[in-house]
């Protein structure tokens, strides 16, 4: 067995805002460490809530996890900030999510001029590190307004400086203790340093593992982004993202995807049709895998009847056969002649 990934970065294009700030909305789930972690969104009050949770279905009981995580909002306006939220926390049965009860307001959210909505969705990046059960949590967090530095363009403006904003929280879902980051706590400011991790592909910053599949992804299908109309490299990245999500799943096996899994693949590929991206032939693909999944479903259900019909047979083959041996023991009693003892007695 492999060894388990300790460390993932993913990207989550939401619903609709509008469905978003009406009820709670999921990611899909992602594994890292054994575990299946999502993020979860809800309005409250005049605020976006934020949180990481952990699926613990699959864990043992008195099961807990140190995580080291960030989750950033990503704005297309070139001249404002991402905003970022970033802890170190445990996880455990008692406490299965962490996040941010005022990771956004409402009217922020809204406000065109601030960038956040992609076609009416939000972006969340999300960095986890599932820490080894040696290291110990550090009770420190951060959240505030960064800037990933980009490549600047013709037409891009000049990218604004990183801020701290003292208004945001991290707490606990299940209302644990919570700290917020204050104009004095320097200690607690981490200086965003340009990222030197991703590589140009076509015109997509993508990270270093993903070269190999994003370069095959444009060998096979050159125009699958000429109408793709995003420009900041942020967003340009989490929709590849999403990309290679997609065929993450399209290449598991019919039997571990689910309905969900099929579903929001579908609506994901959707999103991304939207932006530009042409993809006839993922979609194609889609539909051989919803199908296969359709016929393994079927075929699981005949199987399973099938199965139960041939253990009733089965039963009623011993049974049968306990049936013959009464019948031999019987007959054979009947054709053994009497002694002269039996008959003079």
């Amino acid at each position: 067995m492999g060894q388990q990934q300790m460390e993932k970065k993913f990207t989550w294009v939401s619903p609709n805002i509008s469905y978003c700030l009406g009820n709670t909305c999921y990611s899909p789930p992602y594994s890292v460490a054994g575990c299946d972690w999502y993020l979860s969104a809800c309005p409250k009050g005049d605020y976006l809530c934020l949180y990481l949770e952990l699926e613990p279905e699959s864990l043992p009981p008195g099961w807990t996890r140190d995580v080291k995580f960030s989750l950033t909002l990503v704005t297309k306006a070139f001249s404002k900030s991402n905003i970022l939220m970033q802890t170190q926390r445990c996880f455990s049965e008692e406490i299965e999510g962490w996040g941010c009860d005022k990771f956004v307001s409402l009217a922020k959210l809204r406000e065109r001029s601030e960038g956040f909505l992609v076609n009416n969705k939000i972006i969340i990046l999300a960095e986890l590190h599932v820490l080894p059960p040696a290291v110990v949590v550090v009770p420190q967090e951060t959240v505030k307004k960064i800037t990933e530095p980009l490549s600047i363009q013709a037409d891009d403006a000049s990218v604004g400086k990183s801020q701290r904003d003292s208004s945001y929280q991290v707490k606990s879902l299940e209302d644990a203790s919570q700290t917020s980051v204050s104009e004095t706590d320097n200690s607690l400011i981490t200086k965003i340093q340009p990222t030197k991790e991703t590589i140009a592909i076509s015109g997509f910053d993508v990270y270093s593992s993903q070269v190999e599949s994003v370069s095959y992804i444009f060998k096979r299908h050159p125009d699958i982004a000429l109408n793709f109309r995003p420009k900041n490299q942020q967003i340009r990245r989490a929709y590849m993202n999403e990309l290679l999500n997609i065929i993450e799943v399209l290449c598991q096996s019919p039997e571990k995807l689910s309905e969900d899994d099929l579903s929001n693949a579908n609506d994901t590929l959707a999103d991304l049709i939207d932006v530009g991206f042409k993809l006839d032939w993922l979609k194609i693909k889609l539909d051989v895998v919803s199908e296969k999944k359709k016929k393994e479903k079927g075929s699981e259900a005949r199987l399973r009847t099938m199965e139960e019909q041939l253990q009733k047979l089965k039963l009623m083959l011993l049974d049968l056969e306990t049936q013959l041996q009464m019948e031999k023991a019987e007959a054979l009693a009947a054709r053994a002649p009497l002694s002269f003892n039996d008959i003079v007695c």
